[in-house]
């Protein structure tokens, strides 16, 4: 399976390379926390957070949705591969949390922020997502629908804005 191939290659690169192992957890952890430095010297960053919140909230929550439905194990557990990091609290796989959560907030940033904070966003998120295979606690389907999620979330938080506000959506 694809899903599997892909994994092994960027899990394989992590293991093979300590200076990526450190930068992959980093990324896989902590990077989330970087969104705020978007804000710096910004003036509209109340909208952001405005337009931000409500997606983040639906983002979860629709993932704590498809994981009622459809559960599937961490590859650590299922390919017995050996995680960066610490793994006694994860639960299932798919959808990733983490990717649903940094790209909700990445679009949300993208539709309220000058582009380059927009794209600086969109980029920490991919990174993030990239790094939770490294380290070894997604498939990279997981990360795709977990973005897939954040995008919706982020769509709908957007809508939900304009309802509110009465401005147009774009």
């Amino acid at each position: 399976m694809i899903d599997t191939f892909l994994f092994k290659a960027f899990h394989g690169i992590a293991l093979h390379y300590p200076l990526v192992q450190g930068l992959v957890i980093i990324f896989a952890r902590f990077a989330i926390f970087a969104y705020p430095l978007l804000f710096l010297r910004f003036a509209r960053w109340k909208r952001c957070i405005k337009l931000s919140l409500p997606s983040l909230a639906l983002a979860y929550g629709i993932n704590a949705l498809i994981s009622l439905v459809w559960y599937r194990d961490r590859p650590f557990v299922s390919l017995d591969a050996q995680p960066l990091f610490d793994t006694h609290y994860l639960h299932d796989s798919f959808p990733s949390d983490h990717a649903a959560l940094a790209m909700a907030l990445a679009a949300s940033i993208f539709l309220c922020a000058p582009r380059t904070r927009g794209v600086y966003a969109i980029v920490i998120a991919v990174l993030i997502g990239v790094a939770r295979i490294m380290a070894g606690v997604h498939y990279p389907s997981d990360i795709l629908a977990g973005f897939g999620v954040g995008l919706f979330a982020a769509a709908i938080g957007k809508y939900i804005d304009h309802r509110v506000s009465n401005k147009p959506v774009l």
